[in-house]
């Protein structure tokens, strides 16, 4: 058994040429955290996560991740809205997603034998796409989630 005999073959996609509205749009309609982000061949490019969206949310006073308590007060931070942070996101979503993909992500390639594809899961990795050799062109998403589905018939 291979890594093509337990992928998802429609996995949630954006392109590099689409704006970042449309990247928040997907995450928040899929509740997915993050997109595999392909080219106009529908190519492997990379990763879009929303954990990238974090460094536009926080307020400006906020400091690094270590200083948050002493750089932002109580009362400055239970008085921040919702249209405080609309504002701080909204000159991004014009912009191409191009711009923030994650290009270091580890691929598998559909003949990778399961059970080498379940120890690089074992190891941490939460989902992997799986992407022809010879085209670049991503085939599928492979996770835990995807091998107990395929186990469950």
């Amino acid at each position: 058994m291979y890594a093509r005999d337990y992928m998802h073959e429609d996995p949630f996609t954006v392109s590099v040429d689409d704006n970042l509205s449309t990247a928040v749009e997907q995450m928040v309609g899929k509740h997915q955290a993050d997109l595999w982000v392909v080219d106009g061949d529908y190519r492997f490019v990379g990763e879009i996560r929303a954990l990238q969206f974090a460094k536009v949310l926080v307020p400006v006073t906020v400091g690094s991740q270590y200083e948050i308590e002493s750089t932002i007060s109580h009362d400055e931070s239970v008085a921040e809205s919702l249209a405080d942070a609309q504002r701080r996101l909204e000159p991004f979503l014009d912009r191409k997603v191009k711009n923030y993909v994650d290009h270091e992500v580890p691929v598998v390639r559909p003949d990778l034998p399961i059970a080498s594809a379940l120890m690089l899961l074992r190891g941490g990795l939460v989902r992997m796409p799986v992407v022809d050799a010879g085209s670049g062109r991503l085939l599928g998403t492979l996770s835990m989630l995807t091998v107990l589905a395929k186990l469950q018939g």
